[in-house]
C-alpha cells in the first residue's frame, strides 16, 4: 500500500490530465486527493473490531468500488442533475481507481499480496509482478490500533513517501503542463456553469 500523500497526488495527476474542465476551486482538488486515499478508508471497520488489517485490501479495493463512489459522487453533486454531476462521478471514480493503480505496483509485505481488483465477481488477490513503490508499514494482521500507528509513523515509511513524492510530483506537474498545451491556456479552464 502507498501513502496517502503519494494517493492524493496521483488522483490529482490524474484529475488534472483527464479533465478539460478543470475547476481551480479547493474543494475540487480536496474531492479529488479525498477520492484517490478513500479505498483505505477499509481500514475504519477493522479499528472497530480491534484488527485494524482485517478488511484491508478487500471489497473497497476493487474497480466495482469505484463505481460506486463515482456513481454516489454524481448523486451528491446535485442528484444526478446536468453534465457536471457526471464529470463529478467520472472524476470520483478515476480519482478511487488511480488508487487501486498505485497499489497494483506497490510492494506489498503481507498476505494475501495485492487487491481484490474484480470483487464481487472475484475473491482472488491481483497485483503486478514488479514493484515501482517501496510501500508503507502497516502492521500485520490482528495488529492493534497502537501497534499500528507505531509502525504507520517508522523511519521506513518516511523514506517509502519520500520516493512517492519523487514519483508523483513530477508526473503532477507533467499533467498540469500537458493539460495546459492542451488547452491553450494559462491556467485550467474554469467550471463555471450551472445546471
Amino acid at each position: 500500500m502507498s501513502s496517502p500523500i503519494g494517493h492524493g497526488l496521483f488522483g490529482l495527476a490524474i484529475g488534472v490530465a483527464t479533465d478539460r474542465n478543470v475547476s481551480q476551486r479547493l474543494g475540487w482538488w480536496l474531492f479529488l486527493a479525498f477520492a484517490a486515499c478513500a479505498p483505505d478508508l477499509d481500514f475504519v471497520p477493522g479499528m472497530l473490531v480491534g484488527d485494524v488489517n482485517r478488511y484491508h485490501q478487500m471489497a473497497g479495493h476493487s474497480f466495482a468500488a469505484a463505481l460506486i463512489f463515482g456513481a454516489l459522487a454524481a448523486l451528491g453533486y446535485r442528484g444526478w442533475k446536468g453534465r457536471w454531476s457526471v464529470l463529478v462521478g467520472a472524476a470520483g471514480a478515476s480519482a478511487y481507481a488511480s488508487h487501486l493503480l498505485m497499489d497494483f505496483f506497490t510492494h506489498d509485505r503481507r498476505e494475501p499480496f495485492g487487491q481484490m481488483l474484480f470483487w464481487p465477481l472475484s475473491h482472488d488477490y491481483f497485483i503486478a509482478p514488479f514493484s515501482i513503490f517501496d510501500g508503507i508499514h502497516h502492521g500485520r494482521p490482528g495488529d492493534t490500533l497502537t501497534a499500528f500507528l507505531l509502525e504507520l509513523f517508522s523511519g521506513a515509511n518516511l523514506a517509502a513517501v519520500g520516493m512517492e513524492l519523487i514519483a508523483t510530483v513530477p508526473l503532477l506537474l507533467a499533467a498540469y503542463w500537458w493539460r495546459r498545451l492542451q488547452t491553450g491556456k494559462k491556467s485550467p479552464v474554469v467550471a463555471g456553469s450551472t445546471d
